[in-house]
């Protein structure tokens, strides 16, 4: 399939000093038992993953990569995007996960530097059944909140210890352990890019309690939500309820497509595309606000400004905004597809990074 396309497991060899079998660091809490006394080369294959491909991915610093695979470091025992910009580590060093929760669940912990939280999502979870695809937009929603994983399990028509399974076997990590793993990145981006009160960071990011926030934040960074916050050095101030966010996405992607198809469809009092930018207004809960988006070229991400004045609902409005403009698409593993059409073929040519709109 080539360099750009799925991170699938091929039948290439690999080299007799990543053969050497070594038990992944640590086991996962008592819903996830998949690492526990595993050996990792196991583990790999279970997991469809392509060494080759990744190793090169890590090697080149690969931002078609970003967030289609993590990296376990195990000498600092953190992991990183494909992108990282740290001095490369060995490769018998080295161990590659499907998710950033699989990494997590394996007893790393994020990487300061690279910040996967910010990483872009997986691209529509390629190689994954549909079940999981279908839970894991469920999971954006909020859905365990709503009654844990059976009450998930019931809504998608399976057995609650199945649906464990299609996660263990295709991402690596339970669904509790995901959506733990998406809380903490975007409780860890709001502390980066906000200047919230801690309680509200709490809150927004849906600990339910400061305590149970500041014991996940340290057991995972090593570090006080505090402290964290102390390394990012803001400088922006920006009004009450006003913020801004960067949401990666693979390049290329052609936003001046994006505009030109979302301009004469905008909900006159509602929508506005003008000077390179999309702006429209937004209503969760009783609350109203706007939204305002736009390239950031230089960052391969879209700056989004949010004035809302309940921080509750912000992860919920990020990724919707996320699913509108196809952030998690992979235009790289798309063009192969569309390549094959000759119809289609001169059209990405002439117009790389096209993507999907969707609607709020």
């Amino acid at each position: 399939m080539g360099y750009c396309g799925l991170i699938v497991r091929g039948k290439s060899r690999v080299p007799v000093s990543v053969k050497k079998k070594s038990k992944v660091l640590e086991c996962g809490p008592k819903t996830s038992n998949l690492f526990c006394g595993l050996d990792y080369h196991q583990f790999a294959k279970h997991m469809n993953l392509d060494w080759q491909v990744c190793s090169r991915a890590r090697l080149s610093r690969d931002a078609r990569f970003d967030g289609k695979f993590f990296i376990g470091v195990l000498t600092s025992r953190v992991y990183c995007r494909s992108i990282c910009p740290a001095p490369t580590a060995k490769e018998k060093n080295v161990r590659y996960f499907p998710s950033a929760a699989a990494a997590a669940e394996a007893g790393f912990r994020p990487c300061l530097r690279c910040r996967p939280e910010c990483s872009p999502g997986t691209p529509a979870w390629l190689g994954t059944s549909n079940t999981v695809s279908r839970a894991l937009r469920l999971i954006d929603e909020s859905a365990l909140e709503d009654g844990g994983v059976e009450v998930l399990a019931e809504r998608l028509g399976v057995g609650s210890r199945h649906l464990r399974r299609l996660f263990l076997r295709h991402l690596g990590a339970t669904p509790s352990a995901v959506a733990h793993t998406r809380r903490l990145h975007f409780a860890k981006k709001l502390i980066d890019e906000t200047r919230l009160p801690m309680t509200q960071v709490a809150l927004a990011s849906g600990f339910g309690c400061v305590r149970r926030f500041n014991a996940g934040i340290r057991k995972i960074y090593h570090r006080t939500p505090t402290q964290i916050r102390r390394l990012a050095r803001q400088t922006t101030i920006f009004p009450e309820n006003q913020y801004l966010f960067r949401l990666r996405f693979r390049p290329p992607y052609n936003w001046n497509g994006m505009l030109a198809f979302l301009a004469p469809r905008a909900t006159p009092g509602v929508e506005v595309v003008e000077l390179g930018s999309y702006r429209r207004s937004i209503s969760f809960h009783g609350s109203h606000g706007y939204v305002e988006v736009s390239l950031d070229e230089g960052n391969d991400a879209l700056g989004v400004r949010v004035q809302f004045g309940d921080p509750r609902s912000l992860f919920l409005i990020t990724e919707r905004i996320r699913a509108m403009f196809d952030l998690n698409a992979d235009w790289a593993y798309i063009v192969q597809s569309l390549r094959t059409d000759p119809v289609l073929a001169k059209r990405v040519e002439a117009e790389p990074g096209l993507r999907v709109p969707g609607c709020w």
